[in-house]
């Protein structure tokens, strides 16, 4: 009984470090998306809206988050954008349509 604490204590600690990692990544590539189209992130945050396993193109198995974040493309305005990571690693981005400068 004890052991299966334990096991159930690290599987949940892994579970969480790797939500963890997996928000810096998606938070970093937002930003750096932001910067190389002009734009502005706002708030300085993404948000998982969804999990789920699914396999990579080596037909290894990952986790696939779905982060969503606004940005600004004139500094008075929020859009949406969306961020699907598949690990670590950006697989997706889409933006609302914004008026390019």
């Amino acid at each position: 009984m004890e052991l299966f604490v334990l096991l159930l204590v690290v599987l949940v600690c892994w579970a969480w470090y790797a939500i963890m990692q997996g928000r810096e990544a998606a938070l970093a590539a937002g930003k750096r998306v932001c910067e190389t189209q002009g734009l502005q992130l706002l708030d300085d945050t993404v948000a998982m809206s969804k999990l789920s396993i699914r396999r990579d193109k080596r037909d290894g198995v990952t986790l696939s988050r779905v982060y969503r974040f606004e940005f600004t493309d004139t500094g008075d305005n929020r859009r949406q954008g969306v961020l699907i990571m598949e690990g670590t690693r950006l697989a997706n981005i889409q933006l609302e349509p914004y008026r390019l400068q």
